[in-house]
């Protein structure tokens, strides 16, 4: 009945009966199993009638940190979702849709924002001029770093800089 599943709203109160029931007959010295298995089963009541079982999406979170992993130690270098792709051995659509899904952004987004975040970190923490920042993030060219800065941080690199 749960398996694949989880639970819509998971916190919430027990009514006052179930919780002074279940306190006063799990939490004592002599436990009765049958006794235990009923406040389990009033406890799984108490559950369906605050909530209910929503189907997930199944996940794979060791791939996910893999690519995760992989990305910020290669973000400032050219990444591209085909050269993770084949590094771990899946299709370039299957990753591109699972980072989609699992993520709620594009890999190209992804990327982005960590290179952005860097280069927000070395514009405010050294003097190095910003057109090497712009190559030390690993972007190729001057307009698109500048193009991405200003959608992401809302200003420009020197605006920040100078902010």
């Amino acid at each position: 009945m749960i398996y694949g599943k989880f639970l819509e709203n998971p916190v919430f109160n027990l009514s006052h009966n179930a919780q002074s029931l279940i306190l006063d007959k799990i939490f004592r010295d002599n436990v009765n199993v049958l006794e235990m298995k009923a406040c389990l089963y009033l406890l799984c009541s108490e559950i369906m009638e605050h909530t209910q079982l929503l189907i997930s999406v199944k996940n794979d979170y060791e791939l996910l940190h893999k690519i995760l992993n992989y990305i910020q130690n290669n973000f400032t270098k050219d990444i591209s979702l085909k050269s993770i792709a084949d590094e771990f051995c899946y299709s370039y659509n299957y990753l591109s849709k699972y980072l989609n899904n699992v993520l709620g952004i594009s890999f190209v987004d992804f990327v982005n924002q960590n290179r952005i975040n860097y280069a927000a970190y070395l514009l405010k923490n050294t003097e190095d001029p910003i057109t090497d920042i712009t190559y030390k993030c690993g972007y190729s060219s001057i307009r698109s770093f500048n193009r991405n800065f200003l959608k992401i941080m809302n200003m420009t690199p020197k605006t920040y800089r100078n902010f």
